[in-house]
């Protein structure tokens, strides 16, 4: 029987001390906490991850993020376009409600490249 080999994403996250969280949602009640060896998956919505290490590493960059390496469930490909996430939480909420609707283009701003969605993922190792 032939064994499947694990494939791996990269998440683009702040850390804080040991506790690393959302990158760009933080300061908000839809901020996810990530540990590694431990799975986490939204209440709402999907996790935004990258399918390659560069495509991470091209996403802003502002000292304090790092890049972790994750396994993840559930991928799929992000639309064309996502919303500004500092709009509010609530505007989140309802987008991820209404994705279907954006899946072809639509407003907000263009979605990083190499970006995915998980509904789960679990951090292996910090790379930056």
């Amino acid at each position: 029987m032939k064994t499947q080999k694990q494939k791996y994403y990269w998440k683009v996250v702040r850390k804080m001390g040991k506790q690393y969280y959302s990158a760009v949602v933080n300061n908000t009640t839809l901020c996810l906490y990530y540990q590694l060896g431990f799975a986490t998956s939204p209440v709402n919505g999907k996790i935004f991850i990258f399918r390659t290490r560069q495509d991470a590493r091209n996403f802003r960059m502002p000292p304090g993020q790092k890049i972790l390496k994750v396994t993840a469930k559930n991928v799929t490909e992000a639309p064309l376009h996502i919303p500004d996430t500092c709009i509010s939480d609530q505007f989140m909420v309802n987008w991820w409600k209404n994705i279907s609707q954006y899946l072809g283009g639509g407003n907000g701003q263009e979605t990083p490249r190499g970006t995915l969605f998980a509904d789960e993922i679990t951090p292996i190792e910090e790379i930056r």
